[in-house]
């Protein structure tokens, strides 16, 4: 595997990548079964952070995000088809970003 360069980024540094990490640890702690009260304010500071990082650039999916995060505060509770539809579409903008992740699949 080729080393991935590392670099700080800050919570409001547009960056797909990170975005990328923090949806798919929200929906990993949505979906661990028994324990979504445990785990609601951690997975709404996870939403908010990748909102943070697709505001710039990504408007439009950070206010799907945001949508998905006030569904889990105030109702209703988002279907596992929103967070599969959302998955799809944080996915195909950090393809975008670097096509080579995927060796040039759509």
């Amino acid at each position: 595997m080729a080393d991935v360069p590392k670099r700080m980024t800050r919570p409001e540094e547009a960056c797909v990548f990170c975005a990328e990490k923090h949806f798919s640890a929200a929906w990993a702690l949505a979906r661990e079964n028994g324990y979504y009260g445990a785990n609601l304010q951690r997975l709404v500071g996870e939403l908010i952070l990748a909102q943070w990082h697709l505001w710039e650039k990504h408007r439009a999916l950070a206010e799907k995000l945001r949508e998905i995060r006030h569904g889990l505060q105030h109702g209703p509770r988002p279907r596992e088809e929103d967070w599969e539809r959302l998955a799809l579409e944080v996915g195909a903008v950090a393809d975008a970003e670097e096509p080579s992740r995927n060796n040039g699949n759509p």
